[in-house]
């Protein structure tokens, strides 16, 4: 029997009050109508739990067996997109039809050659510099 979480302490808290009522049942009259409607509220409660729990065990495992089937689907789609391509051949406009691309050979764009910009010809003129204190500081 599953886990009731989510609801647990409310049925703990009625049950809890069902019991209290019992016991003092001689201190509260008038009060079987107001009982016995808690009573079926709480049995109908906890199974519409149950059948709420069971039903999402059972949504999880029709997920997966609908995740199968679509699985399935693509590759039959896909396999029967080969065949009409194969059929038809890779190029025929009337591969639209059938939502598949038609393979068409790229244009090669043919580059425009840079513009030539002039540099000035400037000489870098590098003069090796002496240290200013060869002998490491004593003078």
């Amino acid at each position: 029997m599953p886990k009731i979480k989510a609801y647990g302490p409310k049925f703990r808290d009625w049950e809890g009050l069902m019991g209290a009522v019992e016991r003092n049942a001689s201190l509260l009259p008038a009060v079987e109508p107001h009982m016995k409607a808690l009573q079926e509220a709480l049995a109908r409660a906890k199974d519409m739990k149950l059948q709420q729990e069971d039903l999402i065990g059972k949504r999880r495992a029709s997920t997966q067996v609908f995740k199968q089937i679509v699985s399935e689907g693509d590759e039959a789609a896909r396999k029967l997109r080969a065949l009409i391509i194969a059929t038809l051949g890779s190029q025929t406009e009337l591969l639209k039809q059938f939502g598949i691309s038609t393979r068409r050979r790229k244009s090669v764009k043919t580059a425009e050659p840079l513009p030539k910009v002039e540099t000035p010809n400037v000489e870098l003129a590098i003069t090796p510099t002496a240290p200013a204190n060869p002998g490491g500081g004593k003078e």
